[in-house]
């Protein structure tokens, strides 16, 4: 689990710093072959950071994979309804609105945890979701 949420936070961090550094989009996104976004809430199979000169939500041809994250092992990663991106603007700003990843062990017990990323673009984790209630584990 801290394995998983290291390496999440990281490239949430680096994404940041590639977007304020080069004063352009970049983004992070669900991906099972390392070079395409997929659609969708399921990040587990793997995730890559990318500039999104156009921020159309895709890597284009003209545009560069900074780094792949490869599959969380034995761990679902899963983000809020409609929140298969997490964009940075230049200024560090994370636009839509705040996205919540749920981690939870595929075989059973252990604490479940959450990453948050508010508009602002900061990162914080915590033992519940952002309302307060419990984390619910999607069975899938």
């Amino acid at each position: 689990m801290a394995g998983a949420i290291n390496t999440l936070i990281t490239a949430l961090h680096l994404a940041r710093s590639e977007a304020i550094r080069g004063g352009v989009n970049a983004a992070l996104c669900p991906s099972v072959d390392g070079r395409n976004c997929t659609n969708g809430s399921n990040w587990e199979a793997g995730y890559l950071l990318y500039i999104d000169r156009n921020a159309n939500n895709k890597v284009d041809a003209d545009e560069f994979v900074v780094k792949i994250f490869e599959a969380t092992n034995q761990m679902r990663l899963r983000t809020s309804p409609g929140r298969d991106h997490v964009r940075y603007t230049s200024s560090g700003l994370a636009p839509g609105s705040n996205a919540t990843f749920t981690l939870c062990h595929v075989r059973g017990p252990g604490t479940p945890r959450t990453v948050v990323i508010s508009i602002a673009g900061r990162v914080r984790t915590s033992a519940h979701m952002p309302g307060g209630g419990a984390i619910v584990c999607p069975a899938t």
